[in-house]
């Protein structure tokens, strides 16, 4: 969970996995121990209330799929 505040920058570097048809199919990888892995979708970030001005994602295949005007 990150805490109230002000972030100018977040990075995520962690397993990831793409579709080369839909931006939307990014889905990060995390886990809490050896025996559980958590995921989430990349656009699921929009959702969360933080206060950050960018958030970088470091993660295999987070680059891969179609171009959209904005990316980048």
């Amino acid at each position: 969970t990150i805490e109230d505040g002000h972030y100018d920058i977040i990075h995520i570097a962690t397993h990831g996995s793409s579709s080369e048809s839909t931006a939307k199919d990014i889905r990060l990888y995390f886990s809490e121990d050896a025996y559980q892995i958590d995921s989430m979708y990349a656009y699921h970030l929009l959702d969360q209330d933080m206060d950050v001005d960018l958030i970088i994602l470091s993660a295999c295949d987070s680059g891969a799929g179609l171009y959209y005007g904005g990316e980048g």
